[in-house]
């Protein structure tokens, strides 16, 4: 990293993008890249269509001390406890700033060995400013190639990216074991704009965990994520992304991955926190016998704005899709679904099922609005949603069973998830799972 004298505040500017591509220490090749986004960005005037003003953040963090133990909020401090998260654990949250960890090599002399070993067989996984320079053929030939050049926040993300992590795994290598990456964000009205980068060649295969949190109240924080995921022939990823942001957090997500013949993809994606969350991940099957499914579980409270959904791109034939959404919405709330299924003109043969479920515990707000463009006749796609209130009959039920209503609320919204939650790791299944009864305490429910 460059010891630059940096502002401390500047708007979107040539001048900030080269300040954060010397900050990064960036490869001429790279602060092109950021220019061209900027430029195109600036041309179209894309900024209109975003949802907050772009030059309220704060895109270079700044020095800043520190947060101690004592200025955690007490709340929060609750979470730890119940977690059961470690010291070490919580100073690595705590000194995070505005940065990503690959928290577990920190922790684990283990799976630190375990690391080590993958590398000898030529994986690749480390924050992206380092392998900008350790590995630049490869950031090269994938970085950019599979956004879109026309969406404002992906463009605003490759100008700015300060953060993220690339996964590389050769051709057949699989890794049993699951790879961790975490986030955090401690300080205020500061923009985190993370970027990934998932490279599977043919024939491998791994398992990608993204947590993400923001340990002290941010005020006016923005979280950025843009990926772009390449998997191979007969290659298989799984991704378990588990987000729970403090409650002045705004995330907004853009994640695209593209599947060759025979490969697959799994997506789970669990929501909690954060005041606004937009996340539509976007699959494109573009292989013959190509698969993914989509899942995801989101946990909306009082005062969120909650968007998800997900899309799915059928191309090669005999191609699968499988969209499944979850959400749990107390009083107060908004949720929103926005699915697509769209097979092109020549996907025969190929499948694709979309269902979007959501349980409203006391009075919130929820809609759905799924869409299926079907431009291959020799193909079949469906669509099937539920939204209501827990059944009056299955309280009655559990009440004969010794359960009281909180109890019986609890147990029913827990079975409602479990199908998505049990596909995470156990110990992100077991965390959830204790989030999510914190919530309905929260929330006035048990």
């Amino acid at each position: 990293m460059s010891n630059l004298e940096l502002e401390p505040k500047l708007d979107l500017s040539e001048h900030l993008i080269n300040q954060i591509s010397s900050k990064n220490n960036d490869p001429s090749w790279m602060k092109q890249i950021r220019l061209k986004a900027f430029h195109i960005y600036e041309k179209s005037k894309l900024s209109r269509f975003l949802d907050f003003d772009p030059n309220s953040i704060t895109y270079i963090e700044q020095n800043t001390k520190s947060p101690s133990w004592n200025d955690v909020p007490e709340d929060i401090k609750k979470v730890y406890e119940k977690l059961n998260i470690s010291d070490k654990e919580k100073n690595l949250f705590l000194n995070g700033g505005m940065a990503q960890i690959n928290a577990m090599e920190i922790i684990s002399p283990v799976y630190s060995k375990y690391m080590k070993s993958l590398r000898q067989k030529g994986v690749i996984f480390e924050d992206l400013s380092t392998a900008l320079h350790n590995h630049p053929d490869i950031v090269k030939n994938y970085f950019g190639k599979l956004m879109d050049w026309e969406d404002p926040v992906s463009l605003l993300n490759t100008m700015v990216w300060s953060g993220g992590s690339i996964l590389y795994v050769p051709k057949g290598v699989s890794i049993p074991l699951p790879l961790q990456m975490f986030y955090f964000i401690n300080t205020s009205h500061t923009g985190q704009f993370e970027r990934t980068l998932i490279i599977l060649d043919e024939d491998s295969s791994a398992h990608f965990v993204e947590g993400c949190t923001a340990p002290v109240y941010s005020n006016g924080s923005v979280h950025i994520g843009v990926g772009e995921i390449y998997i191979g022939k007969n290659a298989s990823l799984k991704i378990s992304s588990l987000q729970n942001w403090s409650k002045n957090i705004e995330v907004i997500a853009k994640k695209i991955a593209i599947v060759e013949s025979g490969g697959h993809i799994t997506w789970v994606d669990a929501n909690f926190g954060a005041v606004k969350v937009n996340k539509h991940p976007s699959v494109i099957l573009k292989g013959d016998n190509s698969s993914a499914d989509v899942l995801s579980v989101s946990h909306v409270k009082s005062g969120q704005v909650m968007k998800t959904g997900a899309k799915v791109t059928h191309i090669g034939k005999r191609t699968k899709s499988n969209i499944v959404s979850k959400s749990v919405c107390f009083s107060g709330s908004s949720e929103t679904f926005d699915g697509m299924i769209h097979t092109k003109k020549g996907a025969k043969y190929s499948l694709g099922h979309m269902a979007c479920d959501v349980i409203m515990v006391e009075n919130g707000s929820t809609e759905s609005h799924p869409a299926l463009k079907l431009e291959e006749k020799q193909s079949f796609v469906s669509h099937e949603a539920t939204a209501g209130q827990i059944d009056d009959e299955i309280l009655f039920y559990l009440a004969t069973r010794g359960l009281n209503k909180d109890n019986a609320i609890k147990l029913i919204v827990s079975g409602f998830v479990d199908d998505i939650v049990k596909q995470l790791p156990f110990e992100l299944a077991v965390g959830l799972r204790k989030v999510l009864a914190m919530d309905f305490e929260k929330e006035g429910v048990g």
